[in-house]
């Protein structure tokens, strides 16, 4: 099995949580009161700025930076074009394996991507 599989996999989940994010129905306004929170109206708050839309967003642009940063080599696909560890000798290299380990409970991840 490829590396670049498991790369494909992480990008498509991404690519599916921005939609998401995107469309989700509701922002902050004058019922946060109204979000789940254990802590009151300010952990409401809190927790909504953490788990926001917008925050999603910015968290998986954050992630794709990375899966791209630890693509396969170009000359050698075989072979991360950042982390170069002759001790990780096959893609996908360690980090992308923790990426995917986000999805470890879709359908579709696969036990041999485990790190």
């Amino acid at each position: 099995m490829s590396g670049g599989d498991l790369a494909a996999f992480i990008a498509d989940r991404y690519q599916e949580a921005e939609a998401l994010a995107k469309d989700a129905p509701y922002e902050l306004d004058e019922n946060w009161f109204s979000l789940p929170s254990e802590h009151g109206p300010a952990g409401a708050v809190e927790y909504y700025t953490r788990h926001s839309p917008a925050h999603r967003q910015r968290d998986l642009a954050l992630k794709r930076a990375i899966l791209t940063l630890h693509a396969p080599d170009e000359d050698r696909p075989y072979r991360c074009r950042t982390c170069h560890d002759p001790a990780a000798a096959d893609y996908p290299c360690p980090t992308v394996r923790q990426l995917g380990t986000e999805f470890t409970e879709h359908a579709g991840y696969k036990e041999s991507w485990k790190p």
